[in-house]
């Protein structure tokens, strides 16, 4: 067969391959959904490529244990997708079963389920793991060639140094949407197609790490320089990212080239070369960008903070790991599965457990979990043998344990882009020595060409089953509840959706919302139980529940469901289950031994002017032998309530009863000086407050409430100065609008008209969405006599202002269009 033939075949598939690397990683990192599809087909190709000129070139097949990673991926994903009778689903996974038998059988979905929490979410894990299992086996058949391996590992430094450089580009334009299109969820720190700092930081550090190794092996100085700023350009990118993991793993990935480059012994400028680009980094990074930092250094400054950022989340994982031993919750389920575990921020979806060893006892259980690592280290150990005498491959492979040592604190190779560019350096690596390995191999024929089509039509009949995903089902049940119909039809439309993503929690939430909303209690109690089931920290559900329990006439029932949804955070509820407690004579139902609690229950008593009942609520917390948090609360708002209820002298003298530690903290000395206030006397309050503000000197409250005193007493020089100072403590717009309002108070009290005029322009113009500050400069303008000013003024706070407030001014209006009218403009 001519040589040229033997090229063309094999060429093509190697540019499949870079192909792979380069248009995944610019398609946003390989995170949109729709990159899968993507990796197939590439794969697909790459596989059929290497086939056809294997075949007529009379190669033979080759093999390596890292094979066995996706193999046994793929194995265990088709047993988890097999429906299993319900006693051997309990026997293998018992949460699965349950789920079953609590949430589905009801529902009329008695079919036997498979071990996977959801389907469709392990199909397209599936099709992934065939992706990358069918790139690995061409990457370990073309790295059999030097020139090959040699072309893509340089193929992918270019491609990380063009993210890099793409991230300064945007910096130095100050660009906020990529390439001035596309626009990231969340904002992206350093802009470039990975819209995570964390999987920017991933591809940053294994194709840094693979241009370093091309400097340092490079045979020409020329060469060397420029891969060298290559890898220059990748580790600035890193730093720029402020992904602490990535900063982390990318020091300590270097740290073990130039190890490495030591033990070798070498001399001369080569020797020093790496340890030149290594001290470049750092430098530049820290010349470029020290404040950011060293802002985002100061978040993991402490073990307990770094604790609490990353490894505190690792318990609850671990609990749903654990749930699921024996074969897991799913390859790709973890998103749905893991809700029913999940004891932190309702608020947020855990797609991934962000750490790589939890990520796999979690979707494959502990058996398989352990095979895979056992497969795992014996690929490693045999690769790091493959690589004794060869620095460039030694040291990409490095650049793979920088990515796996990320992966113990964030996640990327969930992901396409960074699971691509490893897999392909795997198997590059792999392929060494391949044509001298002694064991016999098969010639791959004509025939063999049958494997690569049986392998895309298994990728692609996974995807196909694996389509659509759960967000799809959910819209469609949304269409259907916000179209007129029955309440059967939008029950139907639930189940279809549960019977193909059982642990979808929103399907749930969505069926009870309508139901409660088409006034059936007993139906919205039967969804919302389920979806406790699926979310136990959704507070919004106990509200339903509560509810509908009151529609039941179970009003005792619903106070205990409002507890929980206090309890976990909700606030939204809690004057409805005031009313509530209220009517029933149950105010110990509102006390929680939770901080906080207490006092916004009393406010809202208190503005709606219910002191009887704020009473009422303050004896059932004394009752109720509070922790000693909350006695402390429990102490200050039974002196504001003596306060708000006119015994005023009896809260003074409980406030000097209390110990002088207690009387001292910010909260009861501010609730001294209030009701010496009352008392009419404000010296006393004053100089309480003087003294506070000295031994809390960065507090914007003690410091906006002497200005209040003093402005109370007339000392508006005073008042000025104290409010210069809080000016540096004002961060938030409010905060800095409220001190320019209480300036422009003083000003005015002074008729000082100017000077009110640009304190209150300057507040317009910090919150300016606000139509009260408009209307008050309108105020100002007209009296220092612009009316034509003050009229525009005017106009502009009424567009502004609600429809009712508008119409309010509308005799100010009209005075002052009358008076602009007579005067001269």
């Amino acid at each position: 067969m001519p040589a040229s033939d033997q090229s063309r075949w094999w060429i093509a598939a190697e540019a499949t391959l870079g192909a792979a690397v380069v248009v995944l990683a610019a398609s946003l990192g390989g995170a949109p959904p729709w990159t899968l599809w993507l990796l197939c087909a590439l794969a697909v190709v790459a596989l059929q490529l290497w086939m056809v000129g294997a075949s007529r070139n009379h190669r033979r097949w080759g093999w390596h244990p890292a094979l066995l990673v996706p193999l046994a991926a793929a194995g265990l994903a088709v047993f988890q997708l097999v429906p299993l009778p319900p006693a051997l689903l309990r026997l293998l996974s018992a949460e699965n079963a349950e789920l079953r038998e609590f949430a589905l059988v009801p529902l009329g979905l008695e079919q036997w389920r498979p071990i996977t929490v959801d389907a469709p979410s392990t199909w397209r894990a599936l099709a992934r793991v065939i992706a990358l299992g069918s790139l690995l086996v061409v990457a370990i058949e073309l790295g059999r060639f030097e020139a090959t391996r040699r072309r893509l590992l340089a193929v992918m430094a270019l491609a990380g140094a063009a993210t890099a450089v793409c991230g300064f580009g945007h910096e130095l334009a100050s660009a906020e949407a990529l390439f001035g299109v596309h626009r990231f969820a969340t904002a992206a720190r350093f802009l470039t197609p990975f819209g995570n700092a964390n999987h920017l930081a991933a591809w940053l550090t294994l194709t840094g790490t693979i241009a370093l190794a091309l400097a340092m092996d490079s045979r020409t100085r020329d060469a060397a320089v420029g891969w060298g700023a290559a890898a220059l350009a990748c580790g600035l990118g890193v730093f720029f990212s402020l992904s602490r993991g990535g900063i982390g793993t990318f020091v300590a990935t270097w740290g073990l080239v130039g190890a490495v480059f030591i033990s070798r012994r070498g001399g001369g400028l080569k020797a020093v070369f790496p340890w030149l680009v290594m001290g470049a980094t750092v430098v530049f990074a820290g010349l470029m960008g020290f404040e950011q930092l060293l802002e985002r250094a100061d978040t993991v400054s402490s073990l307990e903070k770094l604790r609490a950022t990353k490894v505190d989340c690792w318990p609850m994982f671990l609990k749903a790991a654990m749930a699921f031993p024996v074969a897991g919750m799913g390859l790709g389920a973890f998103e749905l599965a893991a809700g029913r575990f999940q004891d932190r921020d309702p608020t947020v979806t855990f797609t991934h457990p962000e750490n790589l060893g939890l990520q796999w006892l979690s979707e494959a259980g502990v058996p398989v979990a352990l095979l895979l690592a056992a497969l795992a280290v014996r690929a490693a150990l045999r690769l790091w043998g493959q690589t004794a005498s060869l620095r460039l491959e030694r040291i990409a492979l490095l650049g793979v344990g920088g990515v796996l040592l990320h992966d113990v604190f964030d996640y990327s190779l969930e992901l396409n882009a960074v699971s691509t560019a490893l897999v392909v350096v795997v198997g590059l690596v792999a392929g060494i020595n391949g044509d001298r390995d002694a064991r016999p191999r098969r010639a791959v024929r004509l025939r063999g060409l049958a494997v690569s089509g049986a392998v895309a039509a298994a990728v692609f009949g996974a995807l196909v089953a694996g389509t659509p995903a759960h967000a799809t089902a959910e819209n469609e049940l949304a269409d259907v509840i916000r179209r007129p119909g029955t309440a059967r039809e939008v029950r139907a439309a639930a189940v279809r959706g549960i019977d193909r993503h059982p642990a979808d929690w929103v399907l749930y939430s969505n069926a009870a919302a309508d139901a409660a909303r088409r006034g059936d209690p007993r139906e919205a109690l039967a969804w919302v139980n389920r979806l406790l089931f699926l979310r136990p920290v959704d507070a919004r559900a106990h509200v339903a529940a509560a509810q509908a329990l009151v529609r039941l006439g179970k009003p005792r029932q619903a106070l205990l469901e409002q507890r929980a949804a206090w309890r976990l955070g909700d606030a939204s509820s809690l004057e409805w289950g005031l009313a509530l407690a209220a009517r029933e004579r149950a105010w110990e139902a509102i006390v929680l031994d939770r901080r906080g609690h207490l006092s916004n229950a009393i406010q809202l008593l208190r503005a709606r002017n219910r002191l009887e009942d704020a009473a009422l609520l303050l004896r059932a917390a004394e009752a109720a032998s509070p922790s000693e948090d909350v006695a402390a609360e429990l102490a200050v708002l039974r002196i504001q309530h003596d306060a708000d209820s006119g015994e005023v002298v009896a809260a003074l003298a409980k406030l000097d009863a209390l110990p002088r530690e207690e009387r001292e903290s910010v909260p009861l000395t501010l609730l001294r000086v209030e009701v010496l206030g009352r008392l009419d006397r404000l010296d006393e309050g004053i100089k309480a407050l003087e003294a506070l503000s000295v031994r809390e000197p960065g507090r914007l409250d003690v410091a906006l409430r002497l200005a209040d005193a003093y402005a109370g007493v007339r000392r508006c020089v005073a008042a000025r100065e104290v409010l210069g100072r809080a000016r540096m403590l004002a961060v938030e717009p409010s905060s800095r609008s409220l001190v320019f309002e209480k300036e422009a108070a003083c000003w005015i009290a002074e008729e000082r008209w100017p000077r009110a005029l640009e304190a209150l322009e300057t507040a317009a113009r910090v919150e300016p969405g606000r139509a009260d500050l408009h209307y008050r400069v309108a105020e100002v303008l007209e009296r220092m006599g612009s009316l034509h000013s003050a009229l525009e003024e005017l106009r502009r706070a009424r567009l502004l202002d609600t429809p009712e407030g508008a119409r309010s001014r509308d005799a100010w209006l009209q005075r002052l269009e009358a008076a602009d009218q007579q005067g001269p403009r």
